[in-house]
């Protein structure tokens, strides 16, 4: 595919967010660092190495964060997604059946900026995430 196929794939995506509602380039955006994110759920929520979904969910920790996403994956009834910002990495966790807009995760590529919102959770593996309410 040439330089020219994936501008216009992009800008076809970025089209098709607007026409849902969406704006692919917002002006601002008030967010948590993802360093700031850990540092509020770190304390005490671990069991050894990993977080523990007991601890973290009783909380209903709520976050708004935003990041480059470097990782993306949607299989099934979930999406992973691991956002990076100038202080560290965060994963998203979607599930299908609590997200709203499913389609809306179609349009999103690596590289791209994204802000998410959601409730701070922990999965079975014990990686600290967000169950997103909004991307």
């Amino acid at each position: 595919m040439s330089t020219n196929d994936l501008r216009q794939v992009r800008l076809d995506k970025a089209t098709k967010l607007r026409e849902q509602g969406h704006d692919p380039f917002p002006i601002c955006a008030n967010v948590f660092s993802i360093a700031a994110i850990k540092l509020r759920c770190a304390d005490g929520l671990m069991e050894g190495d990993r977080y523990s979904a007991e601890k973290v969910e009783p909380l209903g920790h709520q976050f708004t964060t935003a990041g480059r996403i470097i990782f993306f994956r949607k299989f099934g009834g979930a999406a992973f997604l691991r956002l990076r910002d100038q202080s560290g990495e965060l994963q998203v966790w979607a599930q299908e059946n609590t997200f709203g807009d499913w389609s809306y995760l179609d349009h999103l590529d690596l590289g791209d900026f994204v802000k998410v919102s959601g409730t701070m959770t922990a999965t079975v593996k014990g990686e600290l995430s967000i169950n997103p309410t909004f991307i």
